[in-house]
Protein backbone atom coordinates (compact mmCIF):
# COMPACT_ATOMS: atom_id res chain seq x y z
CA UNK A 1 0.00 0.00 0.00
CA UNK A 2 1.44 3.31 -0.71
CA UNK A 3 1.37 5.64 2.26
CA UNK A 4 1.60 8.73 0.44
CA UNK A 5 -2.20 9.01 -1.28
CA UNK A 6 -3.72 7.80 1.88
CA UNK A 7 -2.11 10.64 3.60
CA UNK A 8 -3.21 12.94 1.33
CA UNK A 9 -7.00 11.79 1.27
CA UNK A 10 -6.08 12.17 5.31
CA UNK A 11 -5.49 15.57 5.18
CA UNK A 12 -7.80 16.74 2.29
CA UNK A 13 -9.58 18.65 4.83
CA UNK A 14 -7.51 20.82 5.70
CA UNK A 15 -7.82 23.93 3.74
CA UNK A 16 -4.90 26.27 2.68
CA UNK A 17 -4.61 28.88 5.02
CA UNK A 18 -3.60 32.70 3.92
CA UNK A 19 0.03 33.96 4.43
CA UNK A 20 -0.75 35.54 8.01
CA UNK A 21 -2.32 32.23 9.41
CA UNK A 22 0.51 30.32 8.06
CA UNK A 23 3.16 32.41 9.94
CA UNK A 24 0.97 32.62 12.87
CA UNK A 25 1.54 28.83 13.03
CA UNK A 26 4.97 28.80 12.17
CA UNK A 27 6.14 31.73 15.56
CA UNK A 28 3.55 29.20 17.60
CA UNK A 29 5.43 26.40 16.62
CA UNK A 30 9.11 27.67 17.35
CA UNK A 31 7.87 28.79 20.79
CA UNK A 32 7.17 25.08 21.44
CA UNK A 33 3.63 24.89 20.39
CA UNK A 34 3.37 21.16 19.78
CA UNK A 35 -0.06 21.50 18.52
CA UNK A 36 0.87 24.53 16.13
CA UNK A 37 3.57 22.93 14.71
CA UNK A 38 1.14 19.67 13.63
CA UNK A 39 -1.76 21.60 11.95
CA UNK A 40 1.72 23.27 10.25
CA UNK A 41 2.62 20.05 8.95
CA UNK A 42 -0.84 18.56 8.14
CA UNK A 43 -1.55 21.91 6.51
CA UNK A 44 1.33 21.68 4.11
CA UNK A 45 1.66 18.08 2.96
CA UNK A 46 0.34 18.50 -0.10
CA UNK A 47 3.25 21.10 -0.37
CA UNK A 48 5.77 18.49 1.12
CA UNK A 49 4.32 15.69 -1.70
CA UNK A 50 4.76 17.81 -4.14
CA UNK A 51 8.36 18.50 -3.72
CA UNK A 52 9.07 14.75 -3.35
CA UNK A 53 6.87 13.50 -6.43
CA UNK A 54 9.06 16.61 -8.44
CA UNK A 55 12.35 14.67 -7.16
CA UNK A 56 10.76 11.42 -7.96
CA UNK A 57 10.37 11.96 -11.63
CA UNK A 58 13.99 13.65 -11.72
CA UNK A 59 15.79 10.63 -9.94
CA UNK A 60 13.92 8.34 -12.49
CA UNK A 61 12.83 6.01 -9.75
CA UNK A 62 16.19 5.55 -8.15
CA UNK A 63 15.31 6.30 -5.09
CA UNK A 64 11.57 5.24 -3.31
CA UNK A 65 8.88 7.88 -3.17
CA UNK A 66 8.28 7.38 0.55
CA UNK A 67 12.30 8.11 1.09
CA UNK A 68 11.62 11.40 -1.01
CA UNK A 69 8.45 12.55 0.93
CA UNK A 70 10.40 11.92 4.55
CA UNK A 71 13.39 13.94 3.32
CA UNK A 72 10.97 16.84 2.14
CA UNK A 73 9.25 16.59 5.43
CA UNK A 74 12.48 17.11 7.03
CA UNK A 75 13.37 19.97 4.91
CA UNK A 76 9.80 21.50 6.02
CA UNK A 77 10.79 20.65 9.45
CA UNK A 78 14.11 22.42 9.26
CA UNK A 79 11.82 25.44 7.52
CA UNK A 80 9.89 25.94 9.53
CA UNK A 81 11.80 26.07 12.67
CA UNK A 82 15.04 28.30 11.18
CA UNK A 83 12.30 30.71 9.21
CA UNK A 84 12.56 34.26 10.70
CA UNK A 85 10.36 37.22 10.40
CA UNK A 86 11.95 40.13 7.65
CA UNK A 87 13.37 37.65 5.19
CA UNK A 88 11.28 39.20 2.50
CA UNK A 89 9.73 35.94 1.76
CA UNK A 90 6.92 34.20 1.74
CA UNK A 91 7.08 30.99 4.38
CA UNK A 92 5.79 28.58 1.81
CA UNK A 93 8.43 29.85 -1.01
CA UNK A 94 11.21 29.50 1.82
CA UNK A 95 10.19 25.70 2.94
CA UNK A 96 10.19 24.65 -0.81
CA UNK A 97 13.72 25.72 -1.24
CA UNK A 98 14.90 24.26 1.95
CA UNK A 99 12.66 20.93 1.15
CA UNK A 100 14.49 20.77 -2.23
CA UNK A 101 17.96 21.67 -0.55
CA UNK A 102 17.14 18.46 1.72
CA UNK A 103 16.05 16.44 -0.90
CA UNK A 104 19.13 17.21 -3.31
CA UNK A 105 21.46 16.64 -0.56
CA UNK A 106 19.82 12.90 0.95
CA UNK A 107 19.68 12.00 -2.64
CA UNK A 108 23.51 12.47 -3.28
CA UNK A 109 24.52 10.97 -0.24
CA UNK A 110 22.01 7.91 -0.43
CA UNK A 111 20.90 7.14 -3.92
CA UNK A 112 24.14 5.44 -5.27
CA UNK A 113 25.21 2.23 -3.30
CA UNK A 114 28.98 3.37 -2.71
CA UNK A 115 28.68 7.77 -1.92
CA UNK A 116 30.22 9.89 -4.89
CA UNK A 117 32.35 12.75 -3.59
CA UNK A 118 30.24 16.10 -3.74
CA UNK A 119 32.74 17.71 -6.48
CA UNK A 120 32.20 14.18 -8.76
CA UNK A 121 28.10 14.91 -8.16
CA UNK A 122 28.23 18.50 -8.86
CA UNK A 123 30.87 17.22 -11.94
CA UNK A 124 27.76 14.60 -13.38
CA UNK A 125 25.42 16.80 -13.32
CA UNK A 126 26.85 20.14 -14.63
CA UNK A 127 27.53 17.12 -17.68
CA UNK A 128 23.86 15.66 -18.23
CA UNK A 129 22.52 19.60 -18.09
CA UNK A 130 25.40 20.30 -21.08
CA UNK A 131 24.38 16.73 -22.61
CA UNK A 132 20.38 17.36 -22.15
CA UNK A 133 21.46 21.16 -23.90
CA UNK A 134 23.43 20.04 -26.66
CA UNK A 135 21.32 16.93 -27.24
CA UNK A 136 18.47 19.47 -27.48
CA UNK A 137 20.24 21.90 -30.03
CA UNK A 138 21.86 19.35 -32.28
CA UNK A 139 19.10 16.76 -31.88
CA UNK A 140 21.90 14.06 -31.23
CA UNK A 141 23.67 12.74 -28.68
CA UNK A 142 26.95 15.05 -28.32
CA UNK A 143 30.70 13.50 -28.55
CA UNK A 144 33.10 13.47 -25.47
CA UNK A 145 34.46 16.55 -27.05
CA UNK A 146 31.50 18.73 -27.35
CA UNK A 147 30.64 18.24 -23.59
CA UNK A 148 33.98 18.87 -23.06
CA UNK A 149 34.16 21.94 -24.22
CA UNK A 150 30.76 22.79 -23.27
CA UNK A 151 31.74 22.27 -19.51
CA UNK A 152 35.25 23.04 -19.26
CA UNK A 153 37.09 19.89 -19.01
CA UNK A 154 39.03 17.90 -20.41
CA UNK A 155 37.66 15.24 -22.38
CA UNK A 156 39.64 12.72 -20.03
CA UNK A 157 37.35 14.27 -17.36
CA UNK A 158 34.30 13.99 -18.78
CA UNK A 159 34.84 10.39 -20.06
CA UNK A 160 36.20 9.47 -16.26
CA UNK A 161 32.84 11.18 -15.01
CA UNK A 162 30.72 9.57 -17.41
CA UNK A 163 32.06 5.97 -16.12
CA UNK A 164 30.47 6.15 -12.65
CA UNK A 165 27.88 3.58 -12.36
CA UNK A 166 24.80 5.72 -11.77
CA UNK A 167 22.35 3.04 -11.05
CA UNK A 168 23.46 -0.07 -8.91
CA UNK A 169 21.34 -3.46 -9.47
CA UNK A 170 21.94 -6.63 -8.07
CA UNK A 171 23.02 -9.48 -10.45
CA UNK A 172 20.70 -11.46 -9.09
CA UNK A 173 17.62 -9.33 -9.85
CA UNK A 174 15.55 -10.67 -12.79
CA UNK A 175 14.76 -6.80 -13.47
CA UNK A 176 18.03 -5.94 -13.81
CA UNK A 177 18.28 -5.70 -17.16
CA UNK A 178 14.74 -3.71 -17.55
CA UNK A 179 16.20 -1.04 -15.13
CA UNK A 180 20.09 -0.77 -15.47
CA UNK A 181 20.95 1.63 -18.88
CA UNK A 182 23.71 0.21 -21.10
CA UNK A 183 26.55 1.79 -20.66
CA UNK A 184 28.50 3.76 -23.37
CA UNK A 185 31.83 2.28 -22.87
CA UNK A 186 33.18 2.67 -26.55
CA UNK A 187 33.71 6.08 -26.40
CA UNK A 188 35.35 6.03 -22.47
CA UNK A 189 37.86 3.17 -23.78
CA UNK A 190 38.62 5.19 -27.11
CA UNK A 191 39.79 8.04 -24.54
CA UNK A 192 41.76 5.96 -22.33
CA UNK A 193 43.95 4.18 -24.82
Amino acid sequence: MNLIPALLEATSHYQPTLEIETLKLVWRAQAGDRDAFDELTLRNVRLISSVAFRHFELCSNAVELTDLFQYAAVGFVKAALGFKRGQGSKFSTYATAAMHREVKRNVANFAHAVRLPVHLQARLRKINRARAALTATQGRSPTASELAARVGLTERQVAKTLSVPIVVASLDDEQTERHVAPLQVSEVEMLER
